[in-house]
């Protein structure tokens, strides 16, 4: 995979935090992150933005990530579902 590609890169970064689980509630919780409504996608945004943030080859991370959450987030393959 290219990672000085912005667009691949954020959907990947995407995908990882919805799907690992990373994002679940109970870590959040714990975390301090205490907003339940919607927390998921918050959680899996903030994530995602702080790692293409860190990626040098990207001047715009945000405008780059925003393109890509929609398509990106909705894609569960090869899963049914997100955990």
């Amino acid at each position: 995979m290219g990672w000085k590609n912005c667009a691949r890169h954020a959907c990947s970064e995407i995908r990882a935090n919805y799907l690992s689980g990373d994002c679940h509630y109970k870590r959040e919780l714990l975390q301090g992150h205490t907003r339940l409504l919607r927390n998921l996608k918050e959680c899996v945004t903030r994530r995602a933005l702080k790692s293409l943030q860190n990626n040098l080859y990207f001047s715009e991370a945000q405008g780059c990530h925003c393109s890509c959450l929609g398509c990106c987030y909705e894609n569960t393959s090869p899963f049914d579902r997100a955990p």
